[in-house]
């Protein structure tokens, strides 16, 4: 993985800043105990990061732009839905 450089920083931190921001309510950490019991018995593991990350983005109806292996192992269990661009995340 590589820095931005300098020129693009601005054009990154205003995309950013496009994005909707989300909070974790009650629901969210009932879906990350939920995912955390059934994940073993798929013999998965995640970390809390991830967790987090999917299940806001479950609960709220997103898919994750992500190359990370992790969230792939999360859509193919069927907890999250992975966006499918025509090109790169």
């Amino acid at each position: 993985m590589t820095s931005a450089k300098r020129p693009d920083l601005r054009a990154i931190r205003d995309a950013l800043a496009a994005l909707p921001v989300l909070y974790p309510a009650e629901r969210t950490w009932d879906l990350i105990e939920t995912w955390i019991e059934r994940a073993p018995r798929a013999g998965e593991r995640f970390g809390f990061a991830d967790l987090l990350i999917g299940a806001l983005a479950a609960e709220n109806g997103r898919s994750l732009c992500s190359a990370d292996a992790d969230f792939g192992r999360l859509a193919r269990l069927g907890l999250i839905e992975l966006h499918q661009p025509s090109g790169s995340c």
